[in-house]
């Protein structure tokens, strides 16, 4: 046979076409889906951002335009909650209405052919309406516009009452037309009958009413007088408002002579301003006035008077100006030493340049106000302090009037004209402050950081700081991983390094299988088993958590020192069936020692038995001053120590089995033992691996939902207290999502919630990933 019929043949090293082509197709789809992931992370990236940015963003206030109203003498002016009719309530007690039509859809108003600047009034022009009240010069005003109530006092010490409603109704071919309904009602005289009421407040609910009156005598004195109503049910016909009660203020109260006045609370609440600025803080308690409080909110201005005060919306706040143009908010708070309720100053806004406030009107959904003088007109917000809008205008301003929905702001000047402005400002109470700084909230002794986006009321203040929330995830995460962390590396060390074979193939299996337990599960078990189980038996848990690791060392090291003839009778590998039985003995005996132990050291005096006796939860409250929860972080520790568990030991297994066989054989080459063996050589070139697992399972706990929602008392507290709960972030968007209105600001700043934990995640990941390939360049061995 020739020497060239044995010679392989070329053909045989030629790749077949098709695999070719198959290769570049799978390294194309390969590099194709490594983009569209890294797309999909930048698109979820961007669509979060494009949510919460309207957060950060600036109220835009534009001028609509002008009409003229020729009401003469206007004490009172409001608008309805559409914006579309307007009152003007003059002293002499006639009741105007401006007709200003908008489109239902565009919400424009209509406008005088050929000038952009001027609004055209609608068919029904500015009209009167008839309230049934006598002719009068009415002398003193108090208007609450979030309820639509009027208060008027006269010359002659009488006082009659408004109320305002609307209506909407709809015309065959017609548009939407706003129809007001007045009622108006009479009160008997005053004791004073001939001094003139120069200032009004109101207060009334459905089972009490109160009206306090400064009226002026003919000698200069000021009578301060507060009637009080009371419903009187019959058998016959419906309940009445009967009056009860007429106190006077001033008597016994100050020699100083009273300026203005105002009642809150449930009408027992009565707040009066002195001149040389001084305000007392009336308590009025089965019939008797008690003086609670006395304070001067501007003592550190030349000028201490107060100019103006007005109630915020739920009456918690009041908001004062001096004469300088000083601007603050003065809030109720529980004084727990004092037992009561007192007055502080929680906001210093910007002062307004030409002087105190002529007028003022608060939002009737939030905490903003509408605030001005002669010349300037400024749009506030209380909860965070923030100036929103703020203008000096080229007319002398009269009366203002702010949109019930915040979204109109109309004010009328000595000439009689009507200035309209359009106010585009969703998100008032958010901004950087609210979110991550502390904010001084009504009924608060300090500031603080809080979450609390609803309640039960409609004059509730939101509170939205996520920097609770935040602490919340780090808390849990902290327990779970505190918990997790050494129980899944020891576990990877003893089964790759120590575990025979045979049984490794039936361990890990089961570890990952664990991994797939539903998060729901996990979180039904610790709330409705694991939380009342421990919740008498943690001095139990504690002993559990000491004697166990404690007694698997002891007998490690006496193990160690037992004759090689002893040890040799337990194959290598096998060990845990000799470690085992202790564990579950140590931790048997550690449960049922663990009531006497708390009857030993944890001696409280009971107020159930009357005697001191052992009891955990009681010592811990007592001595430490915390709380203690059912649902607590130790029960999320322990439940989401099981759910991570199985991340950390798999990819740290992986790591530890990984390591070049040849490094251990060298090792033990050189007489190291089986342990120094571990510890110097294989942990050192598996740490990179090791480290990774722990960032994962960082990333699985901090991301977690379910368990915390179920074992938690979802309660946005900051406290590193192991025996209370906390609110986090995963689990406050699970929560708090299905009920935030579209667009709303709770709707964005639930997504502002998942963008901190998209940038935790990602900035941990980061870190992650250059510290592993620190130490895997320091622990290179190949």
């Amino acid at each position: 046979m020739s020497s060239t019929s044995n010679k392989p043949s070329e053909e045989r090293f030629t790749v077949a076409r098709t695999t070719l082509i198959l290769d570049r197709l799978m390294t194309g789809v390969i590099k194709g889906g490594g983009w569209l992931v890294m797309l999909a992370v930048f698109a979820i990236f961007a669509f979060i951002f494009v949510q919460i940015l309207p957060l950060f963003g600036h109220p835009e206030v534009k001028s609509v335009g002008e009409v003229a109203v020729p009401v003469d003498e206007v004490a009172v002016m409001g608008v309805d909650e559409w914006g579309e009719l307007p009152f003007f309530l003059t002293q002499s007690g006639t009741l105007h209405f401006a007709d200003l039509p908008r489109d239902v859809e565009s919400r424009t108003y209509q406008r005088v052919d050929g000038d952009v600047n001027q609004l055209a009034l609608g068919p029904r022009g500015l009209f009167e309406v008839d309230t049934k009240l006598p002719e009068k010069n009415w002398t003193g005003f108090y208007y609450d516009a979030y309820k639509g109530e009027i208060a008027l006092g006269s010359e002659d010490g009488r006082v009659a009452l408004l109320h305002l409603d609307y209506k909407a109704e709809f015309l065959e071919d017609a548009p939407r037309m706003v129809v007001p309904e007045v009622k108006s009602e009479l009160l008997p005289a005053l004791s004073q009958s001939d001094a003139p009421v120069r200032q009004l407040a109101f207060f009334e609910s459905t089972t009490n009413r109160a009206i306090g009156t400064l009226q002026e005598s003919a000698d200069g004195k000021t009578i301060v007088t507060l009637q009080t109503y009371v419903v009187k049910s019959s058998l016959f016909g419906a309940p009445k408002m009967v009056p009860d009660a007429q106190i006077d203020l001033g008597h016994g109260i100050t020699d100083e002579k009273p300026e203005r006045l105002l009642i809150g609370g449930q009408g027992d609440r009565i707040l009066l301003t002195t001149e040389g600025g001084w305000l007392y803080y009336l308590r009025l308690q089965k019939g008797k006035l008690e003086r609670v409080q006395k304070l001067r909110p501007f003592a550190d201005l030349d000028d201490t008077s107060i100019h103006s005060i007005n109630w915020l919306l739920g009456k918690q706040s009041v908001i004062l100006t001096s004469k300088s143009g000083a601007n603050i908010t003065l809030a109720s708070y529980l004084d727990e030493e004092a037992g009561q309720i007192l007055y502080t100053k929680i906001k210093d806004f910007p002062a307004l340049d030409a002087g105190g406030a002529n007028d003022f009107s608060p939002a009737q959904r939030n905490r903003g106000f509408l605030i001005s003088n002669e010349h300037q007109l400024s749009l506030r917000y209380s909860t965070t302090g923030d100036v929103r809008w703020e203008t000096d205008t080229d007319f002398p301003l009269q009366k203002i009037a702010l949109g019930p929905r915040w979204d109109s702001i109309f004010a009328f000047d000595a000439q009689q004209n009507l200035h309209v402005y359009a106010v585009d400002d969703p998100h008032p109470n958010a901004g950087a402050k609210a979110f991550f700084g502390k904010i001084w909230y009504e009924g608060k002794s300090e500031p603080e950081y809080d979450w609390q986006s609803s309640s039960g009321t409609s004059d509730f203040e939101p509170k939205l700081s996520i920097v609770p929330l935040f602490f919340g995830s780090i808390k849990g995460t902290f327990y779970a991983m505190l918990f997790a962390m050494p129980i899944a590396i020891l576990a990877a060390i003893y089964v790759s390094q120590y575990l025979k074979p045979e049984a490794k193939r039936y361990i890990k299996p089961a570890m990952e299988i664990m991994a797939s337990l539903p998060s729901v599960v996990l979180g039904f078990l610790a709330a409705l088993w694991l939380a009342p189980l421990i919740e008498d038996r943690v001095p139990s848990i504690l002993l559990m958590l000491i004697a166990i690791p404690l007694s698997a060392a002891m007998l490690g090291y006496f193990w160690g020192r037992m004759p090689q003839t002893v040890r040799n009778r337990i194959r290598p590998g096998s060990e845990w069936m000799v470690i085992l039985p202790v564990v579950l003995i140590v931790g048997y005996l550690s449960w049922q020692l663990g009531p006497t132990l708390e009857s030993v050291l944890f001696r409280v005096y009971d107020p159930d038995l009357g005697v001191k006796a052992g009891n955990f939860r009681l010592w811990w409250t007592e001595t430490t001053g915390v709380s203690f929860e059912q649902r607590n972080s130790l029960v999320v520790g322990l439940m989401m120590g099981f759910a991570v568990i199985p991340i950390i030991f798999t990819i740290s297994e992986d790591a530890l089995t990984n390591v070049p066989p040849y490094l251990t054989s060298a090792s033990l080459a050189l007489g190291a033992s089986r342990w120094q063996t571990t510890w110097r050589v294989i942990l050192p070139t598996a740490s990179p691996g090791i480290f990774s697992a722990t960032i994962i399972g960082f990333g699985r706990a901090v991301g977690e939902t379910m368990i915390l929602l179920m074992a938690t008392g979802n309660t946005p507290i900051m406290e590193w207290n192991i025996f209370n709960g906390m609110r986090t972030l995963a689990a406050n968007i699970a929560v708090e999502l299905p009920e935030a209105p579209q667009y709303s600001t709770l709707y964005r700043t639930l997504f502002l919630g998942a963008m901190a934990l998209f940038l935790l995640t990602f900035i941990l990941n980061t870190i992650a990933e250059v510290t592993r390939q620190h130490l895997r360049e320091k622990y290179k061995t190949i």
